[in-house]
């Protein structure tokens, strides 16, 4: 193991001084509910799908998404502008990855289903090996969907942030500590979660979760990675979050709706 350069090693004494900033902590995978339906037989677990995630925020404010996406388009070229779609895009997927990252459900891709069935259609055209097609039919169904919605979002444009980078080694593991953001800049996201019925359509369980992420001074935006905490990274898309407090709270708010989401499963009315 290569040994820790001296500017790194004052880095890592001042990572363990962040927690006591941040709001929450990252937790992955954690409680009685996610342990529960991970002791289900595989084939027993909820088979689930994410529905597109809707915009909620307020049209005007702080914490409306079309108002802080329009802050973080102003810095940016106009081949690269971030648009709502991509976003809310980007939060359904970053949910269907902690779901499945949980171990606990069976999680069905909804999005790119209309070329699962043209590969079907294709195949069953009679030009295929009969031993290597998918038969048609024999896509699975899902028993809920989550339908998500958006609340409040705020980038925390208005504090700024110079972004530093941090070489240095911490293991054979690790190769860089990450970035530094000097100055006052935070991540909120809030988002409303429903469990439906698929059959049915019924709502099963509504529920709010969010997460935070402020930090004054010195934020060390890859901690979590330097621990080697398992979090579910933000898509190529909005990767102009990336290594801020913005990615550490959509990173919070995706764990705390996997674990809403596995407490409905608890309940009586959500019981197939």
């Amino acid at each position: 193991m290569r040994r820790v350069p001296r500017p790194a090693l004052a880095i890592l004494w001042l990572a363990a001084l962040l927690p006591a900033c941040t709001s929450t902590q990252l937790v992955r995978g954690e409680g009685d509910a996610i342990a529960a339906i991970r002791a289900l037989p595989e084939n027993a677990r909820p088979r689930i799908a994410v529905l597109p995630v809707l915009d909620h925020t307020p049209l005007y404010g702080a914490r409306s998404l079309d108002l802080n996406l329009v802050l973080v388009n102003l810095r940016r070229p106009e081949a690269e502008q971030l648009s709502k779609l991509q976003f809310t895009g980007s939060v359904r997927d970053m949910l269907v990855t902690e779901l499945f990252s949980s171990k606990g459900f069976i999680v069905l891709e909804r999005e790119g289903l209309p070329e699962l069935v043209a590969e079907q259609a294709f195949a069953d055209g009679g030009r295929f090996d009969p031993a290597t097609v998918v038969k048609p039919g024999e896509l699975e169904g899902a028993q809920y969907l989550v339908a998500a919605a958006i609340t409040a979002f705020d980038t925390g444009s208005e504090g700024g942030a110079i972004p530093i980078p941090i070489p240095g080694v911490i293991s054979s593991d690790v190769a860089a500590l990450g970035v530094l953001n000097l100055g006052f800049k935070k991540g909120y996201v809030a988002m409303d979660v429903r469990v439906l019925d698929a059959r049915t359509g019924r709502v099963l369980h509504s529920g709010a979760v969010e997460g935070s992420n402020t930090k004054l001074g010195v934020d060390l935006a890859a901690i979590a990675a330097a621990r080697g905490i398992g979090i579910t990274q933000v898509p190529n898309l909005i990767r102009v979050f990336k290594n801020t407090p913005v990615e550490q709270a959509l990173q919070k708010m995706s764990i705390a709706a996997v674990a809403e989401i596995a407490a409905s499963f608890q309940r009586p009315a959500a019981a197939p």
